[in-house]
């Protein structure tokens, strides 16, 4: 899983994903673990609906979260490109009551 993280981190990608596992076998977890470790690594989500009747409000949710997704850029302070991972974090106040949810990748490769 590794690999696959490391390849998608340098290509800027956003994966979500859907896994549809039956049960709570030891092959289920697992599956449900690395799915949410790509999603984390990379900025998105992991969905686990119960059955297929979940599915058109997951993707419904999924489609919701992106169209009111919003981009933020910055400039780092080390500016050479050597191709190392950075970790970065971002975190969000409102004034108000709104709950701000904050989901990023955790890092990028500086190329």
């Amino acid at each position: 899983m590794t690999s696959v993280i490391r390849q998608v981190q340098r290509r800027d990608i956003v994966v979500h994903a859907v896994g549809l596992f039956g049960g709570d076998t030891a092959k289920a977890v697992h599956g449900r673990r690395e799915l949410e470790q790509l999603t984390r690594e990379t900025g998105g989500n992991a969905y686990f609906p119960v059955d297929t009747d979940q599915i058109d409000a997951v993707v419904a949710d999924l489609a919701r979260q992106i169209w009111n997704q919003y981009v933020i850029a910055y400039a780092p302070l080390n500016a050479a490109l050597v191709g190392t991972y950075r970790a970065i974090r971002v975190t969000a106040a409102s004034p108000g009551k709104d709950h701000l949810e904050v989901r990023t990748r955790r890092g990028y490769v500086a190329n």
